[in-house]
């Protein structure tokens, strides 16, 4: 969905193009949130919609039907208040979910020292906890066990939109360096580590530590990698 400047009212488009317009609805700096908002369908786009909702009380649905209507005034004051306030913020509602205390969530064994190619992963928060069921566990060829996890109601808000695209909707979680490795670039990693970590079976209620980040080589679905700590329920 692209902004068409040419459909909306004239009174609407005063300081469009004036980059220090005192309107800050209407500034260079808003439009160009604007911008990212529609262009956008993925990690961007989550994280406007989910504050429009949170900001305003309105379903995405009801925020789509608003701005196609052009009713949008309270949905673009909550998208100012929100850039004020910062994308960080927006995480650290999320991190801060009922039962996510991160007063015992350390990582015993410098485990994320052994993650390859760590700059794949966009770090949100360096650790929380997080529980749910176990829906399918996955050998990979870089060692790891990619589980997908079912999440507990009071963690739902952990996944985003590319976790229901891609991943059934579950919160993926990586137990690493766990098995043979036949990805080459992901066997120094994982030298003079060995993982001591539990491979759940699918339909464990498991309850897992570690960083919660988003994979930047897949579609920036959010994970928990690596595992820190994993305990059967």
């Amino acid at each position: 969905m692209i902004v068409d400047k040419g459909n909306l009212p004239a009174h609407l488009l005063r300081g469009w193009a004036d980059r220090y317009s005192p309107n800050l609805l209407f500034s260079h700096r808003f439009w160009n949130v604007m911008r990212i908002i529609f262009a956008h369908g993925d990690r961007q786009y989550a994280i406007f919609v989910a504050i429009l909702i949170r900001a305003t009380g309105r379903s995405r649905d009801q925020l789509v039907e608003a701005f196609l209507r052009r009713s949008v005034f309270a949905a673009l004051a909550a998208v100012v208040i929100a850039v004020g306030a910062g994308v960080t913020g927006y995480y650290a509602i999320h991190s801060g979910s009922p039962g996510s205390d991160q007063s015992g969530c350390i990582d015993p064994d410098s485990i994320s020292s052994h993650v390859y190619n760590s700059y794949r992963l966009n770090v949100i928060t360096s650790c929380i906890t997080a529980s749910g069921v176990v829906e399918n566990v996955i050998p990979e060829a870089d060692g790891d066990y990619h589980v997908r996890l079912a999440l507990d109601t009071q963690y739902s808000n952990l996944t985003n939109s590319a976790n229901d695209q891609y991943q059934y909707g579950d919160l993926v979680v990586e137990i690493i360096c766990a098995q043979p490795i036949t990805q080459s670039d992901a066997v120094s990693a994982c030298q003079n580590y060995t993982n001591t970590i539990t491979i759940p079976n699918v339909n464990d209620h498991i309850t897992v530590t570690g960083p919660y980040v988003l994979d930047t080589d897949h579609y920036d679905w959010a994970e928990i990698h690596p595992v820190y700590t994993l305990t059967l329920s």
